[in-house]
């Protein structure tokens, strides 16, 4: 028996209700009870460690129970919150990398956009806008230590229930975003360019693990997400899809084809 661990980042709710971001909001459970996080003196309503707790509990539910699982994690961070614009990271983490220098790659606030299109010779590119992007980009920063010591906590549960060996983790998010290249402020990420087309994809095959991490440079789409987990598991697919299996590569047989180009809308 085969367990499958699918870990993705989309958006879903507020970050926090603690005392850096003073929100208050209600999670609906999943027997329809509702839970009101209004706590503001520490990191107790923050939703990045509520969410990693939750997870780690549906796995020991199913592991006791003797059943595989797909379990989904989708944290918010480091997505902005409302109405300060910014990523809320938790208490503990607030200023944590206050001396995080600027990003300034060579296509930083493009001073020549004149071959470039209409709405991005309009684009907002003001020193008030850089500030404010800066300081997105330190804050999410922040907001992702949390994710990754839930990533941790994880795979030390997995590990203490006995099913790391046969658990798969796959880590990826839903979308890029532009920290000022090409004059894309904001943390913006409806862009055709590669800082919001390309985002993270880790896969975590235990069977598959070499002695050393092993890149592949080949494209790979959200789409194909579900082919791979299901052929990994041995699980036909009962309907045709668009994406394809890239699980090949983690089981030391890669295609012999593969796309080479794709749409982006």
């Amino acid at each position: 028996m085969r367990y499958l661990l699918g870990v993705v980042a989309v958006v879903l709710l507020l970050s926090r209700a603690g005392a850096a971001q003073p929100v208050n909001f209600v999670v609906i459970e999943e027997d329809g009870s509702r839970t009101t996080l209004d706590n503001h003196a520490n990191d107790d309503g923050y939703l990045t460690d509520l969410s990693g707790q939750v997870l780690r509990a549906f796995i020991t539910d199913a592991v006791g129970a003797g059943q595989p699982f797909l379990a989904v994690w989708a944290p918010y961070a480091s997505h902005v919150e409302t109405p300060s614009l910014l990523p809320a990271p938790a208490d503990r983490h607030f200023d944590a990398l206050a001396a995080l220098g600027p990003w300034r790659p060579p296509n930083w606030d493009d001073a020549d956009v004149s071959d470039k299109p209409r709405w991005v010779q309009c684009a907002r590119h003001d020193g008030e806008y850089q500030t404010l992007t800066d300081e997105m980009r330190r804050r999410a920063y922040e907001a992702l230590l949390a994710v990754d010591e839930q990533l941790g906590d994880l795979l030390d549960h997995l590990a203490a229930l006995g099913v790391d060996q046969r658990t798969v983790v796959l880590l990826t998010s839903d979308n890029g975003v532009g920290w000022g290249e090409h004059r894309w402020f904001g943390q913006s990420k409806v862009c055709p360019y590669e800082e919001c087309l390309r985002v993270p994809m880790a896969v975590r095959y235990p069977a598959g693990i070499p002695s050393t991490p092993t890149t592949v440079s080949a494209p790979v789409l959200n789409i194909d997400v579900a082919p791979t987990l299901a052929a990994l598991a041995g699980v036909p697919l009962p309907v045709e899809v668009d994406g394809e299996s890239f699980g090949g590569w983690l089981t030391g047989s890669p295609p012999t084809s593969r796309r080479t180009d794709f749409l982006l809308e």
